[in-house]
């Protein structure tokens, strides 16, 4: 998906990867240190992030299908994508047990169920930006050439 002579996905990407980091961190915090405010903006960015991975999910599937198959481009796409679907799907667990489990969340036992899911989040993330990076920086896909 091209605007204006650019490719969409990577002007996306940032925007939901910031989202789950400082959402994350500050659902942590509060997990931690119970501040209220920060269940708050915790949530209001996990949300953020997690709707805002649609558009680039999407642009980032339509440019991945102009690799060629069996490419090693391709075959590292591919990895790239497992682990954004597989963090998308742990960040939208979260939301979920955050929403479920509101009147509950002082329990011990769901503030360390929470904080594992959001530290494997971010595993999730590290390793999909370094893949991404891979492609970017190494195989030149999505480089205006």
């Amino acid at each position: 998906m091209i605007l204006q002579s650019l490719p969409i996905h990577p002007q996306l990407v940032h925007f939901p990867i910031v989202l789950f980091l400082l959402g994350g961190i500050a659902t942590l915090v509060f997990l931690w240190r119970g501040k209220a405010s920060l269940r708050i903006w915790g949530f209001s960015s996990l949300v953020a992030g997690w709707l805002l991975m649609l558009p680039t999910v999407v642009a980032g599937l339509i440019e991945a299908s102009r690799l060629e198959d069996g490419t090693a481009a391709d075959r590292l796409a591919d990895k790239h994508t497992l682990f954004a679907f597989s963090t998308w799907f742990i960040f939208g667990f979260v939301i979920f047990l955050l929403i479920k489990w509101r009147r509950r969340i002082n329990e011990r036992n769901l503030r360390i169920l929470l904080a594992g899911l959001i530290l494997i989040g971010f595993i999730g993330l590290l390793i999909t930006t370094n893949l991404g990076g891979r492609l970017v920086y190494e195989m030149g896909v999505g480089v205006l050439k």
